[in-house]
């Protein structure tokens, strides 16, 4: 219950931020940081649970280091804020995602298998409580597709969460995490550029190439 809660925390503010880098950089820039973000859960496989990195997965860490600049420099022409702003909300984005993927391999190496259901309630639930009290404190007009999406986003991210611990059980974080932010990368950019005709500038698509890379190489253990 400590780890989903914690978690669900995490999860809230991560969402707050997220939404925020959405609307200032768009969809294509701001899910490469969040894939980005997989580097935190990374190096806690290494240094916590001796999972020890080859020479290319070092070598993707640091590639990770290099295209975080390129996308903060690259956000779209229309955001509002300063670079500093910039930088300083990705930050946010990075961190806090990253601790949400760290969530799942905390709980597969510290409890037991069937304390699934009670972890996956406590995370939700936290996150579920912070979200409709910031929505009464805010005041905000919701509509019945709003809820709709929300309950299937809320579905997806159940099972994501359920299935990410069931293969963490079975495979090595550094394996797992790389794994599925190069997928998520590269299917989320395709329909940001080619569904939502989203403008990428060339210092976005720069830091998009070295994620690519650098989760690739994460990935050659």
């Amino acid at each position: 219950m400590l780890i989903g809660g914690v978690s669900g925390f995490f999860y809230f503010v991560a969402f707050y931020f997220l939404i925020q880098a959405l609307l200032q950089g768009g969809v294509a820039v701001t899910l490469a940081v969040v894939r980005l973000s997989v580097i935190i859960p990374i190096i806690c496989s290494i240094f916590i649970w001796d999972e020890s990195p080859n020479g290319l997965q070092i070598l993707g860490i640091v590639a990770v280091c290099v295209a975080l600049p390129f996308l903060s420099l690259g956000v779209g022409r229309n955001t509002s804020l300063s670079l500093r702003g910039v930088a300083w909300l990705f930050g946010a984005v990075f961190i806090t995602t990253g601790f949400c993927h760290l969530s799942p391999k905390v709980f597969s190496e510290l409890s037991p298998q069937n304390h699934m259901p009670l972890y996956l309630f406590s995370l939700f639930c936290v996150s579920g409580v912070m979200g409709l009290c910031y929505i009464w404190l805010k005041s905000f007009d919701t509509s019945w597709s709003d809820v709709k999406w929300s309950v299937l986003l809320g579905f997806c991210n159940v099972v994501g969460t359920w299935l990410l611990v069931l293969t963490l059980n079975s495979l090595p974080g550094t394996i797992v995490f790389p794994f599925v932010s190069a997928v998520g990368l590269v299917i989320t950019t395709v329909v940001a550029i080619f569904y939502w005709k989203e403008q990428v500038r060339t210092l976005s698509f720069i830091g998009i190439g070295l994620t690519f890379i650098a989760v690739v190489l994460v990935n050659s253990g």
